[in-house]
């Protein structure tokens, strides 16, 4: 039996470690219709008036991911990695002698049963952020606004190792053999610093805490209200995307890929009063990516699941248009109180990527693409209209609003509770 070290054991990460884990797909839409508390509102502000806002989201949920199939799974439980004798084999064929070898003891096929136990990604991902937001009425149809997010992100990331049976196993064909001695106490390694050493090795940033704080994606509103009568209202909203963001690191598999974009979205909003306190509305909209130029750690071929330091080439990247709808229903009551619900549904097309040198460029693409279906629930309070009838001191809303990614595909479990507050003068 030919003798092996035990720097010969690699780990071998799941390539979506880096292109779905921690490059968590979220939009944070902070410029939303701010002058009326009616949810997908069409209104905008009169000609002169000028609207400061804060929001302040607290988001959870992206410890869980749907699928490609759109079943939901926690992270951990997506990226543990199982070290049978099988999958020992592929990493090092020279561990097949030593399975072959047990096999021979009794009828139990001892060197199948071989493992090194599981190793664990636990990931616990927390996004907040907080928003102010300027916005002033140009003229009684048209509105501008612009929001700039500051972003806090915090994950503790740990690595896990259990159900290793090196132990039992080789207490059970005994120590008189010195060789297989030898290979047993090879096999018996730390899962957990071997994997920490080979990202080290490979120039990664070890695994653990992180915690930033940043500013992201300044984004600048046109609202524009093309039509409007006694109980319809059309407004068309464009919004652009300016990447005054960090790019992601990518020697940190645990960096938010949500910033350094350019992008164009435009929105077509309809509201209807069905009756006095109720309004129900309904929008279309299309997201466009500008293309763009990134710092990417490019795989070699399949097998090249942590490509390493010297892959890392500035490629283009044109990150994949999303197109979505929704619809959604306030009721006003007594005339200050309103409450909201909505759904909304988006599809994303793949990203792509290429550069010059021969490697994998596809392997990038894979999982990219995605789709999901949200609901929200919102709850408003408004002195506009006492204001102008003199109960009032000043006029604001106050508004609070949920919403939930109920169903997907590629898409991480989004929950996010947001706070704002909008005032005028």
């Amino acid at each position: 039996m030919k003798s092996y070290s035990t720097h010969d054991i690699q780990i071998q990460f799941p390539r979506k470690l880096k292109s779905a884990v921690f490059a968590v797909v979220l939009a944070i839409q902070i410029l939303a219709s701010s002058t009326s508390f009616a949810m997908d509102s069409a209104d905008v502000l009169p000609k002169g008036i000028y609207s400061p806002s804060i929001r302040i989201g607290f988001i959870s949920g992206v410890g869980q991911e749907y699928g490609s199939d759109g079943s939901l799974e926690s992270l951990g439980d997506i990226h543990t990695m199982s070290f049978d004798a099988k999958k020992l084999i592929s990493i090092q064929p020279q561990v097949a002698q030593l399975v072959s070898a047990l096999n021979q003891f009794g009828s139990q096929n001892l060197g199948d049963k071989i493992s090194l136990g599981y190793l664990k990604l636990n990931i616990q991902p927390e996004i907040n952020y907080y928003a102010p937001v300027f916005a002033r009425g140009i003229t009684d149809r048209w509105t501008i606004a612009i929001g700039a997010p500051i972003i806090h992100y915090r994950n503790d990331v740990s690595l896990e190792s259990t159900g290793s049976n090196i132990d039992a196993i080789h207490a059970q064909v005994g120590y008189s053999s010195a060789q297989l001695n030898g290979a047993f106490n090879t096999l018996k390694v730390n899962l957990v610093t071997q994997a920490q050493q080979t990202l080290a090795s490979l120039g990664y940033q070890p695994l653990g805490q992180t915690n930033h704080t940043y500013l992201g994606d300044i984004q600048i509103a046109s609202l524009y209200q093309f039509y409007k009568d006694n109980n319809f209202k059309i407004m068309s909203k464009t919004l652009l995307g300016l990447p005054t963001g960090p790019e992601a690191d990518p020697n940190d598999l645990t960096a938010l890929d949500i910033s350094g974009q350019t992008s164009l979205e435009e929105q077509i909003i309809l509201n209807y009063r069905v009756t006095a306190p109720l309004t129900v509305a309904a929008k279309v909209f299309y997201h466009y990516n500008l293309a763009d130029k990134v710092d990417k750690r490019v795989p070699l071929d399949s097998t090249d699941t942590l490509p390493a330091q010297d892959q890392t080439e500035k490629v283009d990247r044109k990150l994949g248009d999303a197109a979505g709808v929704g619809i959604s229903a306030t009721y006003e009551l007594f005339s200050r109180f309103a409450v909201s619900g909505g759904l909304e549904a988006q599809s994303k097309a793949a990203d792509r990527y290429s550069a010059a040198q021969n490697y994998d460029y596809a392997a990038l693409d894979s999982g990219t693409n995605s789709t999901y279906q949200l609901v929200k629930f919102g709850l408003a309070y408004s002195t506009v209209k006492s204001y102008f009838s003199q109960k009032s001191f000043m006029p604001f809303i106050a508004s609070f609003e949920y919403s939930d990614i109920i169903a997907g595909v590629n898409m991480p479990r989004v929950t996010t509770n947001e706070l704002w507050l909008t005032m005028f003068f």
